[in-house]
């Protein structure tokens, strides 16, 4: 999957796969850092960048995407308007996402193992979800 992100020839290919990795490895960043200083340092107002990504619009990046931690957090980023996210999903936790790749090549098998391992009751947006970063 990582070669195929970066050295595959075919674009489409490319996208879906960096997709996935870049935005697995953001959220568990932000996960890791939210622990950190939220939990560990006792500083409940912290946020990471761009208020956990939360602020992050649909034109500002394709591969480092929200949604991992969208899948996790309850707030609907679309609430800010039609630039950003529609994310409905909420609830699963960073072990579940995690177990959830095992076996993902791409972007839309992330979400296709997440259905068929948990019964989440917002895996009903779950399409609605990953669509918000198709190629």
């Amino acid at each position: 999957m990582v070669k195929d992100a970066f050295l595959d020839n075919h674009s489409s290919v490319q996208n879906r796969n960096r997709r996935l990795l870049e935005t697995w490895a953001t959220t568990v960043e932000i996960m890791m850092t939210l622990n950190r200083y939220k939990t560990k340092f006792n500083n409940p107002n912290y946020s990471y960048k761009l208020h956990n990504l939360q602020y992050q619009d649909l034109n500002y990046d394709n591969y480092y995407t929200s949604g991992g931690y969208d899948m996790i957090d309850d707030f609907n980023q679309r609430d800010f308007g039609n630039d950003f996210p529609i994310d409905r999903v909420n609830s699963y936790s960073l072990k579940q996402l995690q177990d959830g790749l095992k076996g993902a090549r791409y972007w839309n098998q992330w979400k296709d193992n997440l259905k068929s391992k948990y019964n989440n009751p917002t895996e009903m947006y779950l399409d609605e979800l990953f669509n918000n970063w198709q190629d």
